[in-house]
């Protein structure tokens, strides 16, 4: 809510309990009616780029499509990116932040699961997996909804019946594993997994109806009894658990990752650095190999022996997160931790390929007139990206500030800047003293040239009644200065007419 008080010429914004200021323009004062409506614009948004890739809390994110496209997600889209034309097609069917992807095995159909959110009216949005086209970008099919809890971390095709199942694995507190005849919208059969958490749900590829779990301190067979593939009715199925047993070696605190060797055994890796094989439907162990660093391994036609080539990936990148396989025989992309996608092969080294922040992006700055912009994070870090190449041209790190700066942006004149805080202040500086400009009355009367600030008088209306002070994460207004657009938590972006200083 805010009020106006006019003897002071100064609206009052109120967030969670605290007053906070917003100075009217002089030339504004007079005419000025907190109480009148806005006009919409007439103008619509499209998606043109999406930058970034989710590795830091997700895993098995990162495909090679036929058409040589990569796919991968972040944030609520999943992107279809050609790395040799530079283009991006985008699937934007979801509602919330995507956290597990899945490619059936015709290549084409993609499943995609999601975590539970909030609408931009308070409505719950419960977590779900959608199935879509990855050619004509259509959803096919939409199941879980209601039958899954805080989000779908884990997701899996079948293999030996032609894809006609998909296993999920939820983030609830029993880590609910559950099979779906994807095609009717159908659940099978569900089991809870483990109360620690669980890092992936795979399909056998080459033995029916077995399903291979893992995570912290944990390696499951799962045995998918009374299904009959497409034929498969909820309630016929069951799940049967047998245990990974380690024996002789020791167990690690998380087994991190499963993969299959050609004639059928299970292949894992975990936080000690090692490689475990394991007979592909006993749950027994063969093998064991000691393993440290970065590596990318390739099983030859015994299974004892193991070639490595090894690959060291810049640290400001991070360690590997997953691996995909492109189309010719030497080329590898592999996504970090630090939420970067790496191309190259195992001759020639990796390049980065696809950068983004390695923790929450809470800034972005266009420059008036160059096709440039800059980004800052709660990694200290402060990207300038080309929004053309779409590549950055610099990063650097920031260090210095004792708490945490949201937004910024510079007068006109770049006589000063404004910034906003997480406590919700409102300061102002002079960029040549590099010191706070302490009277915010002085500066009443600026321009502020990218309306950048969500906590600025120019910018007021966007607060809806009710808003506590984050709802409203970004804001930016056009070149032209007439239209004003906000990025929020539902994940939506809004445009506004500027300026926007009425609800």
């Amino acid at each position: 809510s805010s009020s106006l008080h006019t003897e002071e010429g100064v609206v009052k914004l109120y967030l969670r309990g605290r007053s906070v200021p917003l100075y009217v323009p002089d030339s504004l004062v007079a005419s000025y009616n907190i109480e009148a409506k806005g006009e919409p614009p007439t103008r619509e948004l499209q998606l043109e780029w999406v930058y970034g890739y989710r590795g830091r809390d997700c895993r098995s994110n990162l495909f090679i499509l036929p058409s040589g496209e990569l796919l991968y997600f972040t944030a609520a889209v999943c992107v279809l990116y050609d790395p040799v034309a530079g283009t991006q097609r985008h699937y934007r069917g979801h509602t919330d932040d995507i956290k597990s992807l899945a490619v059936h095995p015709d290549s084409v159909t993609i499943a995609s699961g999601q975590v539970a959110g909030n609408s931009h009216d308070g409505k719950a949005l419960p977590p779900h997996v959608r199935i879509w086209h990855s050619v004509s970008l259509c959803t096919l099919h939409v199941i879980g909804v209601g039958h899954f809890d805080r989000a779908v971390s884990c997701l899996s095709f079948s293999k030996t019946d032609g894809g006609s199942h998909l296993c999920a694995c939820d983030e609830s507190g029993d880590h609910v594993l559950s099979v779906w005849q994807w095609q009717r919208e159908q659940k099978v059969t569900e089991v809870k997994c483990s109360t620690e958490p669980v890092l992936a749900a795979i399909f056998h590829p080459t033995e029916p109806n077995l399903i291979i779990t893992c995570g912290k301190s944990q390696l499951y067979y799962w045995s998918l009894e009374g299904a009959t593939g497409a034929g498969a009715t909820g309630g016929t199925a069951l799940l049967t658990k047998r245990q990974g047993v380690f024996e002789k070696y020791e167990k690690p605190r998380f087994v991190l990752c499963v993969a299959f060797a050609e004639n059928g055994d299970v292949v894992t890796g975990d936080s000690n650095g090692n490689l475990y094989v394991w007979g592909k439907g006993v749950g027994i162990l063969e093998s064991g190999y000691g393993w440290t660093g970065v590596g990318i391994l390739e099983p030859k036609e015994e299974i004892n022996i193991i070639c490595a080539f090894i690959l060291q990936i810049p640290e400001c990148f991070g360690p590997v997160r997953t691996i995909a396989e492109g189309r010719g025989s030497d080329t590898l992309y592999v996504g970090t931790t630090k939420n970067c996608v790496m191309s190259g092969s195992l001759q020639s080294g990796l390049n980065c390929l696809i950068q983004g922040h390695t923790d929450e992006l809470w800034g972005l700055c266009c420059h008036p007139s160059l096709d440039l912009f800059l980004t800052c994070g709660h990694d200290k870090q402060v990207h300038l990206w080309n929004s053309k190449e779409h590549q950055p041209v610099w990063s650097t790190t920031l260090e210095g500030h004792s708490s945490y700066i949201t937004h910024l942006d510079w007068a006109s004149d770049s006589s000063s800047f404004m910034t906003n805080s997480g406590d919700y202040e409102v300061l102002y500086w002079d960029p040549d003293s590099a010191k706070q400009i302490v009277s915010a009355e002085s500066v009443r009367n600026a321009e502020w040239e990218n309306a950048s600030c969500t906590l600025s008088f120019h910018v007021l209306g966007v607060w809806p009644d009710g808003a506590d002070g984050t709802d409203i994460n970004s804001v930016t207004k056009s070149h032209d200065r007439k239209l004003l657009a906000t990025g929020d938590d539902f994940g939506g972006v809004r445009l506004f007419s500027y300026p926007c200083v009425v609800p």
